[in-house]
């Protein structure tokens, strides 16, 4: 009947007001959107950041894995390495792997610390996404001489990964 239709809806539309209501104050309470710039390269986000106020770092999005830093650039800000073991997994063989505390983060006006970040040397998962260009497709090619080409060559000096997406 026309009434049971009336009332339903009335249901469904005063629901919508309320949901509607609530997420727009949460909104204004907790901004959840920035615009970050970001280069793309090769499929992959590159964002600049800052860590402790250095010089601007290339680190890549990545979901799938931890938060990490090259141990050159952990070494060049001084910072303390605990717990230094074998690991493998960020290119062939095994490498050293330490883990770094209270890591302060800055991308553009924004701050954030990290309690741990796991320093790895990330050089051989550079050349790699350097070497290897993935379309839009999923399609996999080799790019030539991509190291002695800067044009081409996007430099990783660590990831922003699953941990980065909880602050």
């Amino acid at each position: 009947s026309i009434q049971v239709f009336m009332r339903r809806h009335t249901i469904i539309l005063i629901l919508t007001v309320y949901c509607v209501v609530v997420c727009a104050q949460n909104n204004a309470d907790n901004t959840i959107a920035e615009k970050i710039p970001f280069k793309l390269f090769n499929n992959h986000i590159y964002l600049q950041a800052r860590i402790n106020n250095s010089k601007p770092l290339w680190f890549v999005l990545d979901t799938g894995a931890g938060d990490i830093l090259d141990p050159k650039h952990a070494k060049n800000l001084n910072l303390v390495l605990y717990s230094s073991e074998p690991t493998s997994g960020s290119g062939e063989g095994s490498q050293d792997a330490s883990i770094t505390k209270n890591v302060s983060f800055q991308i553009q006006n924004k701050n954030f610390t990290q309690e741990k970040i796991a320093v790895i040397a990330l050089q051989g998962v550079e050349d790699c996404a350097n070497m290897i260009a993935v379309d839009s497709t999923g399609e996999v090619s080799m790019i030539e001489n991509a190291s002695g080409n800067t044009i081409q060559y996007q430099p990783m000096d660590g990831v922003l990964g699953f941990g980065f997406f909880k602050t």
